[in-house]
């Protein structure tokens, strides 16, 4: 990346765009604890997450799916959601000798909000089968749930739109959108302009790992630098 600043308002959706290998993906790692910068700082919250490793980044309220859309796939696909429930205060010696009742309240209200979830998603029939027998889509959509599982109040998407058919993909615009409803922020890839337009709050472009758009939908798909840098090559190409 070179000399990218961005500030994400809280409570919105932000789309993030660019040409193949413009750095959207790593902007993702850097943020998330795989990658190190070896410059810069970025916070979340006001809480500085510089050089932190992923699940300290997570513990700051970071959530994040990939583009291939990652499950456990010999578990069920309540199971997978449920994974993203962990509550490390109940996984102790003194919890398991002295509060199983108290566990077993906690573990059954988990399942519960488990399945709101899945049924949001329209998964809940698929509950008790293994997330190996899911379509590509509904992996993805499984994943979000996951990641919603663990009440992150960032969410960082990676092409949560790619390989989907439309079915799917107005599931996964409506649970974007009801993130934002429940004050969720959300910054999502996505090379689909329409998408990318219907969706966002705001878009940010990136090319060649600099920052060369920033504002609304409106603005940004009508900027002559957006247009040559992604959309074409405008006046480079023509005949």
């Amino acid at each position: 990346m070179v000399d990218l600043s961005v500030e994400i308002p809280s409570g919105c959706i932000v789309a993030l765009i660019g040409p193949n290998g413009a750095g959207k993906t790593t902007v993702f790692n850097l943020v998330c604890g795989y990658v190190v910068a070896n410059k810069g700082s970025f916070s979340i919250a006001g809480v500085d997450a510089t050089g932190r490793v992923p699940e300290q980044v997570a513990r700051l309220g970071l959530g994040r799916s990939f583009q291939d859309g990652k499950v456990f796939e010999q578990m069920t696909v309540l199971d997978n959601v449920l994974l993203g429930m962990r509550d490390p205060k109940a996984e102790s010696m003194t919890a398991a000798l002295f509060r199983r009742g108290a566990l077993q309240e906690g573990k059954e209200e988990q399942t519960r909000r488990a399945m709101q979830l899945l049924q949001e998603a329209s998964l809940e029939s698929k509950a008790e089968s293994l997330a190996c027998d899911l379509s590509y889509g509904q992996r993805k959509l499984l994943e979000l749930c996951r990641v919603r599982a663990f009440e992150p109040s960032v969410y960082l998407l990676d092409e949560p739109f790619s390989g989907l058919f439309p079915d799917t993909a107005t599931e996964m615009t409506r649970m974007i959108r009801g993130l934002r409803e429940a004050g969720k922020t959300v910054v999502f890839i996505e090379h689909d302009i329409q998408t990318v337009s219907d969706l966002s709050d705001r878009v940010v472009v990136l090319d060649f790992g600099r920052k060369i758009a920033d504002g609304t939908p409106e603005e940004v798909l009508n900027d002559p630098a957006v247009l040559d840098a992604y959309l074409g090559r405008v006046g480079h190409d023509a005949p």
